[in-house]
């Protein structure tokens, strides 16, 4: 489906039932489509929307702050008639779902934050590097070296959109409890947007200026932070001393899973989620 917001064509997804759920993101929504199970669909309504790229318009990326992605998410809820709804934020997205939290709290009910960089400074890029040397095998170091080896290789012959999804495939020792893991599918007809990706992943990317000690006590919904122990990517860890910022939340660690713990240990993340949304019914 889909709708116009500030003249811009974006595509939207609407499936299951119960307490609605915004899932947005800059990067598709193929993955997240995929990601989530169908026992989650029986306790939410998962409104799946793609706020740039892929199958939405993308437009002037470079004038785009996390702030204006937030407010075009605002009027995306205008627009198909949504006046108060949970968020799902996985990875850098959660940064996007915390933004819209902190300056709409009147129109998010719960923020479930995934996999989410609290904040991305000097500090979590130091914590990632020392969760990586402390925690990872030797055997999960090498297979990502010759991963990268490999990819190295391959990215002359690859798209710019193709080339974001073969990193992330070639990251899996950083994402994954199983180092091996092949993510190839999930992304299967996602074409990603260099430009989009650059403007907020890339180096001084927007998603770099969102400022947690500033937004996080301004979110006052309940907050569900679910953390993997295999996630390198965005370690558990660099939670510390960041979550007390929000009144009212809940961390959860998956011990058998990495960066997304919606797919590798799906049964009980989604028992952990619905349990949690009950008891924080509002």
């Amino acid at each position: 489906m889909l709708t116009r917001i500030n003249g811009l064509n974006i595509h939207y997804l609407i499936e299951g039932k119960g307490i609605p759920c915004l899932v947005p993101s800059l990067a598709g929504t193929v993955f997240y489509e995929r990601s989530f199970s169908r026992k989650l669909r029986e306790h939410l309504q998962l409104i799946f929307v793609e706020l740039r790229g892929n199958r939405s318009h993308a437009d002037d990326v470079q004038s785009l702050t996390v702030e204006l992605i937030a407010e075009e998410l605002a009027k995306f809820c205008d627009a198909i008639g949504l006046a108060r709804a949970a968020v799902i934020g996985h990875s850098g997205h959660g940064i996007v779902a915390s933004q819209f939290a902190a300056r709409h709290p009147e129109r998010v009910s719960h923020l479930i934050l995934v996999g989410s960089i609290p904040k991305w400074d000097a500090e979590f890029e130091a914590e990632r590097q020392r969760y990586w040397q402390m925690l990872a095998s030797p055997e999960r170091q090498e297979i990502l070296r010759r991963n990268e080896e490999h990819l190295a290789r391959e990215m002359p012959k690859l798209s710019p959109g193709a080339a974001i999804t073969r990193q992330y495939v070639a990251l899996a020792p950083m994402l994954w409890r199983d180092p091996n893991y092949d993510s190839t599918d999930l992304w299967a007809d996602t074409a990603l947007n260099r430009e989009v990706w650059d403007r907020f992943w890339g180096e001084g990317g927007q998603l770099r200026s969102f400022d947690a000690a500033r937004e996080f006590p301004k979110i006052k919904c309940p907050v569900l932070i679910a953390t993997g122990l295999f996630d390198f990517a965005v370690p558990p860890t660099s939670w510390h001393g960041i979550k007390e910022a929000l009144a009212n939340h809940t961390y959860h660690l998956f011990e058998n899973a990495g960066h997304n713990p919606q797919i590798e240990d799906q049964a009980r993340f989604d028992s952990a989620l619905i349990e949690w949304l009950r008891l924080k019914a509002v």
